[in-house]
């Protein structure tokens, strides 16, 4: 894989990790008996 395409996954990676914390995080403030 050359660089350009590694800097765009690791960026896509990133912006998903991130989505997934807040997810989690919204998720968690839902009432449970959502």
């Amino acid at each position: 894989m050359d660089e350009e395409k590694q800097a765009v996954f690791d960026d896509v990676c990133r912006v998903i990790g991130r989505a997934v914390v807040m997810l989690k995080k919204l998720i968690s403030q839902l009432p449970k008996t959502a």
